[in-house]
This record gives C-alpha cells, structure tokens and sequence, in this order.
C-alpha cells in the first residue's frame, strides 16, 4: 500500500498511520488515496478523513469522493471536515449520503471510540 501511494503522494507524506496526504492537494488527491484503500482493505479497519478550507479544495467535490469510497468498502467511513461556512456543501453531501460527518476532530474519535466500544470482541 505504502508504494502504491508513493506512486503519487508528495514526499513528505507521513508513511505511517494516519495518513497525512498533505494539505496542499485537491479532491483529486483524495480520491487516488481512496482508490488505494479501496484495493488494500485488509490493511484498515476505519477511515476517519479529515479535511480543512484550501484555495484548490472543492469542499462538494471532496463530498462527492467520500462517498464514492464509502459506497466500495464495508469498513467505517467517517467525515471530519472542518472550516464551518466555508466548507458547508461538503457536509451537505455527506448528509445526503447518510455519511457521518463531525466538524470537529474530537467529536469524530469520540464517535469512533464509541463504535469500537460496541464491538462484541472488544476486549475490556
């Protein structure tokens, strides 16, 4: 997975968990990274995409993205994107979508936190 996403990620992406894809990209670069989590799902479980306001970032594109991998995995998709106003046709389309969307980071671990909770193999 990781050399899939060195075909095209900046060379100061993070390698590890989490991803961090660098900000300086567009909806596009999202959606290259979901196409690869989409054909390494064996190594993921949730995937908690978190977005901030960019002059190149279509908040309704990046929408549109996350539930297009959200529709091609069974795994726990979750939205996080922040910046309010700025970012708000982004949230509506993962509204629309029945795609859970926090806008902010806490609230979404906390969400997650709670699924894991749940789990009936969960250790405690």
């Amino acid at each position: 997975m990781i050399k899939a996403l060195d075909e095209f990620l900046p060379p100061m992406w993070s390698r590890e968990n989490p991803l961090d894809i660098i900000g300086d990209g567009g909806a596009e670069r999202y959606a290259r990274v979901f196409d690869v989590l989409s054909r390494f799902q064996d190594y993921w479980d949730i995937a908690v995409v978190i977005a901030v306001p960019s002059a190149i970032l279509d908040p309704a594109h990046l929408g549109q993205e996350i539930a297009r991998f959200s529709r091609n995995t069974h795994k726990m998709v979750i939205g996080c994107i922040l910046g309010g106003d700025s970012m708000k046709s982004g949230e509506r389309v993962l509204r629309e979508r029945h795609i859970p969307n926090y806008r902010e980071i806490d609230g979404a671990f906390r969400a997650v936190g709670r699924a894991l909770s749940t789990r009936p193999y969960m250790v405690r």
